[in-house]
This record gives structure tokens, sequence and C-alpha cells, in this order.
């Protein structure tokens, strides 16, 4: 379904960028759920990834992530931490992570506005940091 409504919408707006939020609540084929959740995501990362081609639009999918994270020390999340799915980290061309050290030390005033954007992985391009300023009330991240 979500195929169709993106095909409808690049051919009736013209869209070339499509953005879902996010991918643990979208729903695989029948067949891939009695398979478990993690053939289900998988298969539904290969979905988009063909849509994407097929349209040729840009699509961003935000996904959660496992709780590993908060058992590392640092708290800061890295690639395997995609809940539900390796094949997530195979089929996407761009991977981001967002790490607040604010959030997890809130009583630290150094850590306060604080983002990090990990891009862990670039397929056509570099990897590495990138320092932000948080706004929480507004959400708003900008260049530090």
């Amino acid at each position: 379904e979500l195929a169709r409504v993106l095909e409808r919408m690049v051919t009736r707006n013209g869209i070339r960028f499509a953005a879902i939020d996010y991918m643990q609540l979208l729903d695989g084929s029948d067949a891939s759920r009695g398979r478990g959740r993690y053939e289900e995501v998988t298969e539904i990362s290969k979905g988009l990834k063909r849509i994407a081609k097929r349209l040729k639009i840009h699509v961003m999918v935000l996904a959660q992530l496992n709780r590993k994270v908060e058992e590392r020390r640092d708290k800061k999340p890295i690639m395997a931490d995609l809940r539900d799915s390796g094949q997530v980290e195979q089929d996407a061309d761009l991977i981001f992570l967002l790490h607040r050290p604010g959030y997890y030390w809130p009583d630290k005033p150094e850590y306060e506005g604080v983002a990090v954007l990990n891009i862990c992985k670039n397929r056509n391009g570099p990897t590495g940091t990138i320092q932000l300023q948080f706004t929480p009330e507004y959400c708003r991240f900008e260049p530090a």
C-alpha cells in the first residue's frame, strides 16, 4: 500500500523525497510476519529500497534503536543498535545516528544543548561527526 501511495504522490505532485516515521510501525507481508519481526523488517527495508529506485525518489526512514545503547558507558549509538534488522545497514546509502549527551546526563552543564550527528555510513561520501546545537523547546538542531 505504501508503494501505491508514494507512486500516486510522485505522479500527481512530483515529489522527489519521502520521509517515513518510523520503520518499525510498518508491516511486512503475512508471510514475513509469520517468520518473525527480524524477517519482517528485512522485507520492509528491501521493499523501501526497491520503491526508491523504481520511483527515482529519495526515501528517509527513521528507525528505533534497541536498548543496547543504554548498557554502554558513553551511551553513543552505533549501527548495530538499529532495531530488528541488520538488513537496514546493508540497504541504506546513508546512516546517521543522533546522540544527545544531555539526555543521559542532564545535571552536567557542559552537555546542555549539545548534540552530535554521527554519519556512520555514507555510500557516496565521507563519514564522521558533526557537532550540533539542540534547542529542546523547538526540537531544533542547528550547526554548533
